[in-house]
């Protein structure tokens, strides 16, 4: 594996090109799809010890209070359930920290629809439900039991009714959902890569788009998705990056030598964010593709 390892470092100095031309196959190669399966089997069988961790430190440090401290959230009532992410970056107010101003942004709008696909235990879709009073909430996972906590989470927070989840979101359910101002948040393990298709669900070309993008799953999908998007909307990516811990307070109450652990949120190193933003009826031209860094 080490030798592999090596391999594949001198690959990369010796020719990027080649060896993003290789890497490429591979992530689509049966092979790759067959590992990728046992690396999320590893991740879900060690996420239970690591939530008992994150509620040992909440309880120990925290006084057991599971209110998200601060972000776009802030103030928002948790629970201690997860499906496939980690808790304590979202109770400390630091997860997705890079996107943070968009959802900001995104409040701010008062968007009358929001489409939360991939809603895990609902982070998002109760989050909106809290910040935009006004926004019709439509939340999508295929998992039953991120569901369930996501349906809980919406009751620990009172706003049950504001909040409708279900299964499987298609392009059929896009176009019947996506009327009028809308946005769409999306986080679907490289689902992206076929759902997100204006041929298919027209009604794309009119929404705004946050899209978590997973080049290790489905290799090629950010350029493909700005291809897609480029002539109707404004485009930026942004990247994953390490965080500082003096920039969340909630941090201050507990020991530094748990911080860097507290806020890991066990992305792949390039992990990267997609804002497309549809252009106004009138502009007289799309606003062009950006990359920044974070």
């Amino acid at each position: 594996m080490a030798d592999l390892a090596g391999a594949k470092r001198l690959l990369y100095r010796m020719s990027p090109a080649t060896f993003g031309a290789v890497n490429f196959l591979y992530r689509r190669s049966p092979y790759s799809r067959i590992r990728q399966r046992s690396i999320d089997q590893a991740v879900r069988r060690s996420l239970s010890s690591r939530v008992d961790y994150e509620k040992r430190i909440i309880r120990d440090y925290l006084h057991d209070d599971w209110t998200i401290r601060s972000g776009p959230f802030a103030g928002m009532r948790y629970a201690a359930a997860t499906c496939n992410s980690l808790l304590s970056a979202k109770i400390i107010g630091s997860y997705e920290s890079p996107i943070q101003n968009w959802i900001a942004e995104a409040i701010e709008a008062r968007y009358p629809t929001i489409v939360n696909i991939g809603c895990a235990e609902g982070y998002y879709a109760v989050g909106f439900a809290l910040s935009c009073p006004g926004a019709d909430i439509c939340a999508y996972d295929i998992d039953s039991e991120a569901r369930s906590n996501a349906a809980a989470l919406a009751r620990l927070n009172g706003v049950t009714e504001r909040v409708r989840i279900r299964a499987r979101c298609t392009h059929e359910e896009l176009d019947q959902v996506l009327c009028g101002r809308a946005l769409v948040l999306c986080d679907i393990e490289g689902g992206e890569m076929e759902l997100l298709r204006p041929d298919e669900a027209p009604s794309l070309l009119g929404a705004d788009l946050i899209i978590e993008t997973h080049e290790d799953r489905e290799p090629g999908v950010t350029e493909a998705l700005a291809q897609r998007f480029l002539a109707t909307h404004g485009i930026e990516v942004v990247y994953h990056r390490r965080k500082v811990a003096a920039a969340f307070p909630a941090l201050q109450a507990i020991p530094a030598s748990e911080h860097a652990r507290l806020l890991e949120e066990g992305r792949p190193r390039a992990q990267s964010w997609m804002r497309c933003i549809a252009n106004q009826p009138d502009a007289l031209a799309p606003v062009p593709w950006e990359v920044r860094d974070g």
